[in-house]
């Protein structure tokens, strides 16, 4: 599989968006930042024509010793670092030189599964992973990460109404109710 070409179309693809980036005092803004310096890197590599794969492998490792440091200080939540190795597992899959295809069943395997975790498409068994659907997939990764913690306040405000009409056996859980209710 090119691996590097993967990198290219993705890097062509994703630039960091204008709202995303975050404020002074954002809570997130660690987050976002582990998510903008992938994007970089890749956006860095296909404007310029240059990296390898030693390069991606090096950023990767200095990535995700960041993301554990930031787990660690409780600067981002264990959903958002679990969500974000994966995707770094999966760059660094995709990169893997495996010229005697001893990865290919794994590679193949979690694969599959990445791509439809994150876009819904699903592969018949015999059909080949095209670049185009790895590169799609990471994407939609990185973007679903952007919203993850876009969202925060939102869902955890979601969250508590859940649960107290959850604990009201009267009302709908899902169903807004009316202010005459």
């Amino acid at each position: 599989m090119p691996a590097l070409l993967i990198l290219g179309i993705l890097g062509l693809g994703l630039a960091p968006a204008a709202d995303s980036i975050p404020r002074e005092g954002d809570s997130d803004r660690v987050g976002y930042d582990l998510l903008d310096r992938l994007v970089e890197m890749f956006r860095g590599m296909a404007a310029s024509g240059t990296g390898g794969r030693q390069q991606v492998d090096e950023n990767l490792d200095s990535f995700m010793g960041e993301a554990r440091a930031a787990l660690e200080k409780k600067a981002i939540d264990p959903v958002f670092f679990h969500r974000y190795r994966q995707m770094l597992s999966m760059i660094k899959l995709f990169i893997v030189e495996d010229d005697k295809g001893i990865l290919e069943p794994l590679i193949e395997r979690e694969g599959r599964q990445f791509v439809a975790y994150t876009t819904g498409a699903v592969l018949a068994p015999d059909e080949k992973m095209p670049i185009g659907i790895i590169a799609d997939a990471i994407a939609h990764g990185i973007i679903d990460l952007h919203f993850y913690l876009k969202t925060r306040e939102a869902r955890e405000k979601m969250r508590q109404e859940w649960d107290k009409r959850f604990a009201d056996s009267s009302k709908s859980v899902w169903i807004p109710q009316s202010k005459t209710s």
